[in-house]
């Protein structure tokens, strides 16, 4: 059979038509259509398998609740090593992911050693509420130092309610750390007060004129212990045994946030060494003046295990405040800040309390610079509690 003559002249052969559009479909779906089968009948090829991907057994591994943390893939790096260290023991994931105001939190197990540690810092705070309210000691059937007063007691509440609070949370396995924080604090100041204390209790070589009494005559007399002065020893020891436990236990204690705070630690690490300098001066100073000779002794002044006291006391302090931004996570140095300057405020009140009620006793340096000092470390609290504070749209 021939073809159509063309233009030229020349004729096609039917044989080298191209396919018509109704061929090119079915050409297709040969190629493309279901493995294995074509309109021919003929096989075709069957295309290889995508291997599917194994996951492993069991649950996969917790993870903090938000998916990417505010402050982007490596501000969560911290959150999910402390996700895979705490394991099945993974207790809480928090976090605000839609504002970015709060940090993200892993918190795992809280070891025994941990609630034990809460539990001393929750004493220590009691004692330190008590104790303003009880005599020191007595002498001659008469009691000396018939307390502090409500301005006294005010003055040691913030740093009796914090410990109470966060020991209880620790024991509770609730922000297991920040009661480790608080304790150590604690502890770190409790050291120099334990011995100051202790050597108040050597009656036998002290005289009343030695006790810190406002407003009340005291003779020049041995004097024998009071509850005040137990209830004082039980809580700085509290507070030291507590600290000690912290130590032991704080790396076992799983807790840590999204290391937002991390880029902002050697800044505050500055700012809390030249504050914690600034407070040693001001209560190394001593906090009264006499011209018969019955001031608190300062750094200066003091002498044998008073003067040890009190290079323990001050020295800790300058410890405390340039260690704390160290720690994780970030609440944890807003808690060693919060702890230090209300003990320390406690401290200046107490101090001032007994100047202003002893006619005898002068104001000095240290009287006005100890809650000046307090204050500051107060501040550095403020500042690292809002560091943690971003902006909904930042």
């Amino acid at each position: 059979m021939t073809g159509r003559k063309g233009k030229s002249g020349k004729r096609r052969s039917s044989r080298s038509s191209p396919p018509t559009i109704k061929q090119i479909p079915g050409s297709i779906r040969a190629v493309t259509g279901a493995a294995g089968s074509r309109r021919d009948g003929k096989p075709t090829a069957r295309r290889p398998e995508r291997p599917k991907s194994r996951r492993p057994i069991g649950p996969p591994p917790p993870v903090a609740a938000d998916a990417e943390p505010p402050g982007g893939r490596m501000a969560g790096t911290a959150v999910a090593a402390a996700a895979v260290a705490a394991g099945p023991d993974l207790a809480v994931a928090t976090g605000d992911a839609g504002s970015g105001r709060r940090d993200s939190l892993v918190i795992g197990r809280t070891p025994a050693l941990a609630r034990t540690a809460g539990g001393l810092a929750a004493i220590a705070g009691l004692a330190l509420a008590i104790r303003p309210l009880l005599p020191l000691g007595t002498t001659g059937g008469h009691r000396i130092g018939r307390g502090l007063g409500a301005l006294g007691f005010l003055g040691w509440l913030p740093a009796a309610i914090v410990l109470v609070l966060l020991g209880a949370a620790t024991m509770a396995g609730r922000l297991p750390r920040l009661g480790l924080a608080a304790v150590g604090a604690a502890g770190a100041l409790g050291v120099g007060q334990l011995i100051h204390w202790l050597w108040l209790a050597d009656t036998g070589a002290r005289s009343a004129l030695d006790l810190p009494v406002p407003g009340q005559a005291v003779p020049a007399t041995s004097y024998s212990v009071g509850p005040g002065l137990v209830v004082a020893i039980v809580a700085a020891l509290g507070a030291v045994l507590g600290a000690l436990a912290a130590y032991a236990s704080w790396a076992d204690t799983v807790m840590e946030d999204d290391g937002r705070f991390d880029r902002r630690r050697p800044a505050f690490a500055s700012a809390g060494l030249v504050v914690g300098a600034g407070t040693v001066i001001a209560f190394g100073a001593g906090p009264s003046s006499s011209a018969l000779g019955i001031a608190a002794a300062g750094v200066t002044q003091a002498s044998g295990w008073q003067l040890t006291g009190e290079l323990a006391f001050v020295a800790l302090i300058v410890v405390a405040c340039a260690v704390a931004p160290t720690l994780r996570p970030r609440l944890a140095v807003v808690t060693v800040w919060l702890v230090l300057g209300c003990v320390l405020l406690g401290i200046a009140v107490e101090n001032a309390v007994v100047v202003g009620r002893s006619p005898d006793l002068g104001t000095t340096f240290g009287t006005v610079a100890e809650p000046v000092a307090a204050g500051l470390v107060l501040v550095l609290a403020a500042a690292a509690a809002a560091a943690g504070e971003r902006r909904t749209g930042a």
